[in-house]
Parts: C-alpha cells; structure tokens; sequence
C-alpha cells in the first residue's frame, strides 16, 4: 500500500499541515499539490486489501484529486478565526515535490468489490 498524505482523526500530528490548520497556527503555504485522503477512507482501504488484496500488489491509497494547500483549506471549510489563510505567504520548500497523486483505479476496484461482497 502507498498512501497519500492521509489526514483526520482526533489527534493529528502537531508537526503537519491538517494540525496546524486545526489550530490556526499555520505561518505559510506552499504551491505544492498534494492528494490529501481522509483517514476513515484509508481505514476502509486496507480493510479492503485485507478482504480482497492480491498480496505483493502496490495499491495507491489516495482519490487521486491533488489540490494546493489553499484550495484544501477553501475545501475543507477550516474555521480558522481571525486568520485569513489568503494573506499567508507561499514559500517554496527544496527538495519537496511540485505534486503526488495516487492512481486510485486499482483501489477503487477493490472497494466495489467488497461492496458487492457485504451485500
């Protein structure tokens, strides 16, 4: 399984970006983009791959829907008091890559299988 920059639960790492936006502690952005997967989605992926994975098989966990850290805090409809997340500075980050993005048919086979299976 390669998972993309998967986000949610109750307590989120205090070092990524989905905290900090929590928070409202986030000092800037990056033009990055970045397929950001719930954590219920990927919890329900590997449930999946357990059921019915073909073992030695590499499945992108991901929607395959990249998007910018600003449009993910616009999608996201984050409550982030009196900061304007529009006003943050974009930085660029070395070494960091311009986008990820999982390929998602072969998980999403899978999740209809299984769907069809439960029923």
């Amino acid at each position: 399984m390669r998972f993309f920059t998967v986000y949610g639960g109750n307590l989120p790492r205090t070092d990524m970006f989905y905290h900090k936006a929590l928070s409202g502690t986030l000092s800037y952005v990056t033009k990055t983009k970045r397929d950001y997967t719930r954590m219920d989605f990927t919890c329900e992926c590997i449930h999946s791959l357990l059921m019915l994975g073909e073992p030695g098989k590499i499945y992108d966990i991901g929607k395959g829907n990249p998007m910018s850290p600003s449009d993910f805090l616009k999608y996201r409809d984050f409550s982030l008091g009196n900061l304007d997340y529009s006003d943050l500075p974009i930085v660029s980050r070395q070494g960091e890559s311009e986008e990820t993005q999982a390929d998602p048919r072969a998980i999403e086979q899978i999740l209809t299988e299984y769907k069809i299976h439960k029923l």
